[in-house]
């Protein structure tokens, strides 16, 4: 029996018992309630207690102890209505490049129509599950939403890990825990690695043909179209939106017969990760200097095209690049 086995064990019955869902209302279905460490001393005391009285007939002892238990008891009730009351909800997850933190928000509400007069008290302690390291909020002065940050992701795409969250309201006897699994997914880009950008420019005949990223800015002003989200900002052609006709673009001639690529078959092959990260660095250096390019990755080709939508469908296939199923993974 490996610490794999239980692990995996767990995670199965917890996929059960608290499915996957973008928000959750805490619950019985979902809380978990034992004593804490100080919990358990506390308990050892009134045993301790019990025992002195009732061997040297001391009442007051007595007394004190049966107390003790019914404050503990008490307690019980508690903690687990005053953990009940949190309602969270994921926001959404942004890609990240391989080597940052990504980060998770989460927004929590309250329980019930007179939200103003059921506050939660006390801490709540945010973390990835089987993660020691954790992020405390007070939800009574909680500017929504806290982030829970996770590092360590290697490229592709990734299941949002379970969110543990606890809290040890209001003596500390008592630890409410509950594992959330929320829906969404971690997407991770290549790490940029700079280099010398190198484009190639499909002819009409299908060949490839070497071209300086200098080149492509020699155009000449064509028509005005309709603006399409994404395109850059330098190309909105200012004069006609003072007069009030609206976002139009400028079209330049030659525009639609250079067709810049990035290839991953320029790339050195030994190193296959170097090689996307170059590509990475190339599609952000191509972006930023407003080029219109396309990305062939030899299974998958993008047409060139510019704008932000361009560059993140460019940035997600090099994210998946040949590992679309190998590099999913729970984390």
């Amino acid at each position: 029996m490996t610490p794999s086995f239980w692990q995996t064990r767990i995670l199965g019955w917890l996929d059960k018992r608290i499915p996957a869902q973008t928000q959750y209302q805490l619950d019985m279905s979902n809380i978990f309630i034992f004593p804490a460490k100080f919990g358990l001393l506390f308990l050892i005391l009134c045993l301790a207690l019990f025992l002195l009285g009732s061997n040297y007939s001391n009442n007051l002892m007595l007394l004190l102890c049966f107390f003790l238990v019914a404050l503990f008891l008490i307690n019980l009730s508690a903690s687990y209505s005053n953990f009940a009351k949190i309602r969270v909800q994921i926001g959404r997850t942004n890609p990240i490049f391989s080597g940052e933190e990504a980060t998770i928000p989460l927004w929590f509400s309250h329980r019930g129509e007179q939200e103003d007069k059921l506050p939660y008290y006390g801490k709540v302690h945010i973390s990835p599950y089987g993660d020691k390291i954790h992020t405390s909020i007070d939800p009574q002065h909680l500017t929504n939403p806290a982030h829970i940050s996770i590092a360590g992701l290697p490229r592709g795409i990734h299941k949002l890990p379970r969110i543990t969250l606890e809290s040890f309201y209001p003596l500390g006897l008592y630890r409410c825990w509950t594992h959330l699994q929320f829906k969404g997914e971690v997407l991770v880009y290549p790490k940029p690695i700079p280099c010398p950008l190198n484009t190639v420019m499909a002819e009409d005949d299908g060949e490839f043909a070497e071209l300086s990223s200098e080149e492509s800015g020699i155009e000449d002003f064509d028509t005005l179209s309709p603006y399409q989200p994404g395109e850059p900002m330098h190309q909105i052609a200012w004069k006609q939106v003072a007069k009030g006709q609206g976002l139009v673009s400028k079209r330049f001639s030659g525009t639609s017969s250079k067709a810049l690529w990035l290839s991953i078959h320029q790339m050195d092959s030994s190193n296959i990760e170097q090689s996307l990260g170059k590509l990475c660095w190339s599609v952000l250096e191509c972006n930023k200097q407003h080029m219109r390019f396309g990305l062939d990755l030899g299974s998958v080709k993008i047409s060139p095209d510019s704008g932000i939508p361009h560059v993140e469908e460019c940035l997600k296939a090099l994210a998946l690049y040949s590992s679309k199923k190998g590099s999913e993974r729970r984390v």
